[in-house]
């Protein structure tokens, strides 16, 4: 009977992970298309809610940081969401990170991870593991992206929820002005 409470338990384990991570690639990946008004601007139309990024060019070997939009139809309410790539040599398992610029602010999401966050893991046979994970932010953390927003500099620094191993990323130009866009529309 041990065993079959095991099975059981791992089969519930591999279901939650399939799921977060198709939610992941359903949500933030997968379906944008370019806005009329901006084509930097990509928009996904569902049935509760509109999703707005900008599009930006990576080389899979990149990390990526950027602001996802959602504006629910009937409420307007808006969600911003974090969505961070990162890619290694090894799994650093992240559950929690640091903004930093002129000041730093850390996030765990470790929580949001199991509870709310879309997130998702590739390994890369060759050479590299990839994880991703995007998570709804709280208006402090809004805060913290704004004022890394304004001072045009950035890095994320990502804490493994294994050890005590972290990886610094460092945000770009670009990223940063994207962000910037994005919370100007989370502002309206």
């Amino acid at each position: 009977m041990n065993f079959f409470k095991k099975m059981l338990l791992l089969t519930l384990l591999l279901s939650f992970m399939g799921c977060s991570k198709n939610a992941y690639v359903r949500t933030i990946e997968k379906g944008y298309s370019k806005s009329k008004e901006d084509p930097s601007v990509y928009i996904k139309d569902s049935e509760e809610s509109i999703y707005t990024k900008k599009k930006m060019k990576y080389s899979v070997y990149e990390n990526q940081h950027f602001l996802v939009l959602k504006e629910d139809k009937k409420t307007r309410e808006k969600t911003l969401y974090l969505a961070l790539k990162y890619r290694g040599d090894e799994w650093i398992y992240m559950n929690a990170l640091d903004l930093i610029s002129h000041e730093t602010y850390h996030m765990n999401f470790m929580a949001r991870k199991l509870n709310t966050a879309f997130w998702r893991d590739k390994s890369n046979l060759v050479d590299s593991v990839e994880e991703y994970i995007a998570f709804a932010l709280k208006p402090q953390e809004i805060d913290a992206m704004k004022k890394m927003a304004e001072s045009n500099h950035g890095e994320i620094k990502y804490y493994s929820e294994v050890d005590d191993r972290s990886v610094t990323t460092a945000i770009t130009a670009e990223e940063i002005q994207n962000m910037k866009e994005i919370l100007d529309l989370y502002s309206k």
